[in-house]
């Protein structure tokens, strides 16, 4: 996962660089072999101490942590309530 890592140190202060690789690894997670999740957990490892850190103290914090895969910055899809939900 060296691929991630200068992503990860550069983009540790935008909350969407934060956002994106969380979704593609949250995606891996379910989709790798068995023995290669470890790595994939030290990376989501990695990625929250990140953003732990840039965003300690911060309101933003929690949407840094939530998954984007689009990039366009909306709340993810877990936080959406369907209108069947709020009736």
């Amino acid at each position: 996962m060296l691929a991630l890592t200068e992503i990860r140190e550069y983009g540790c202060s935008s909350i969407q660089v934060m956002r994106r690789p969380r979704a593609m690894l949250e995606d891996l997670q379910d989709s790798v072999r068995p023995e290669h999740r470890p790595a994939v957990d030290t990376e989501i490892a990695k990625l929250d101490a990140t953003v732990a850190a840039g965003f300690a103290g911060s309101v933003d914090k929690e949407q840094a942590q939530a998954r984007d895969r689009q990039g366009i910055g909306g709340p993810a899809a877990s936080e959406i309530s369907s209108p069947a939900a709020s009736n």
